[in-house]
């Protein structure tokens, strides 16, 4: 995992980083902050909080962390969190819908560019099947048979909860099944850096 203990001055080595295109992505899902119970939300509180597949830290070491939209975006205002930082290392930030998609893009589509993503892909990005924590009371969902990633754009006009994009790999069967949901900011979901 790309795992950061410095809070205060976030970094990240070149190791842990994966050209693709004019892209540079982080190759695993962010690890960083203090794993609390899938029962409580995330709070902006100064600390970096996570949740733990199942509530076991070995999970986010295998997986990563899971992390509510707010909580990952460092609690900027909604309308200033795309393609900032969050809680991603210096000179990195959480990636736009836009960004996303360039890369599904530079990869040949998103019916192939899941494939290419996994372990298996040969890019080194290594698409992690981490599930997610639901909204409300948690409960975890879907490990190692999806891969869920939030995006930091903002969706504008939705009447009754704000919500975001996700972006996941299926990995069931043969099929990529890459497509792009919104989710509510209450998910917590898997979060994958860009290079500035």
């Amino acid at each position: 995992m790309l795992t950061i203990t410095d809070n205060s001055g976030l970094t990240a080595n070149d190791p842990d980083w994966v050209t693709i295109g004019t892209q540079k992505w982080a190759r695993k899902n962010l690890n960083v902050g203090v794993m609390i119970d899938g029962s409580q939300y995330q709070t902006n509180n100064s600390l970096v909080e996570k949740n733990c597949y199942d509530n076991l830290e070995s999970n986010c070491t295998k997986y990563g962390g899971l992390y509510q939209w707010r909580e990952m975006m460092a609690y900027v205002p909604d309308t200033e969190a795309e393609g900032t930082r969050g809680v991603c290392p210096v000179g990195s930030h959480v990636p736009t819908e836009l960004e996303w998609k360039a890369l599904f893009t530079y990869l040949g589509g998103i019916e192939i560019a899941g494939m290419k993503l996994s372990s298996s892909g040969g890019v080194g990005f290594d698409m992690m099947f981490g599930g997610m924590r639901f909204a409300g009371a948690g409960g975890f969902h879907e490990k190692d048979t999806y891969a869920y990633n939030w995006s930091s754009s903002h969706i504008v006009g939705v009447p009754w909860n704000s919500w975001q994009f996700g972006n996941y790999y299926s990995g069931q069967g043969a099929g990529t099944n890459l497509t792009e949901f919104a989710y509510d900011k209450s998910f917590a979901l898997s979060v994958r850096c860009l290079k500035d």
